[in-house]
């Protein structure tokens, strides 16, 4: 049998979510559980856990984490999902990687996939790659295509993180494109040159 999820978004009440139930149930009858998931729900994110039949489908709730990046440390924020989801200040972590895998363990630890954004800096690409290798989205963003209020001046760690994360979760940000370690590499290799050749002239 299909199994129908909704999302805590949608306000059906009891009665017509069993009619829709027992209707979707004989339409789809010949789809497996994700496809039928796939065709009568709003897209989300959901996965399958190993240790489930094939009947269970589990949903899984993403949180948009916002990263403020310093060489030496970074300023972590959470929004859940959803209008009203709740936007919190995480705390601030080491920058290195092994801080960045005790984030990500300590943020899937109840089946919740965390989505990342920071902006990009003179701290380059390397958390991008990270968290990428580990399965992740991260996204890099140019502060100038960031939103700003005008006249908003007060400037903190916590309040950039916050930002970055209601501001991902709004969809309000335009990821930049991020090279690889090689095409990277020759971009620095590039520059070089150039500033050797400018050097020469003067």
């Amino acid at each position: 049998a299909c199994i129908l999820l909704y999302s805590s978004s949608l306000s059906m009440s009891m009665s017509i979510q069993r009619d829709f139930n027992a209707t979707m149930e004989r339409e789809f009858s010949t789809l497996s559980p994700v496809e039928c998931f796939a065709a009568v729900v709003p897209p989300v994110i959901f996965s399958t856990d190993m240790d489930c039949s094939r009947d269970e489908i589990r949903m899984i709730k993403t949180l948009f984490v916002g990263l403020d990046v310093h060489k030496d440390t970074i300023a972590v924020a959470v929004a859940e999902d959803g209008r009203g989801g709740e936007l919190r200040f995480y705390g601030t972590i080491v920058n290195s990687a092994d801080a960045m895998l005790r984030l990500t363990k300590t943020r899937t630890k109840d089946g919740d996939m965390p989505s990342f954004c920071y902006e990009a800096g003179p701290c380059g690409y390397g958390i991008h790659r990270h968290l990428n290798k580990l399965g992740f989205e991260c996204a890099v963003v140019s502060p100038s295509l960031i939103p700003r209020k005008s006249g908003d001046r007060i400037k903190t760690d916590r309040r950039d993180a916050e930002m970055l994360a209601r501001l991902w979760r709004a969809v309000e940000l335009t990821p930049i494109w991020t090279p690889d370690e090689e095409q990277e590499a020759m971009r620095g290799l590039i520059r070089a040159r150039k500033q050797a050749v400018d050097s020469m002239k003067t």
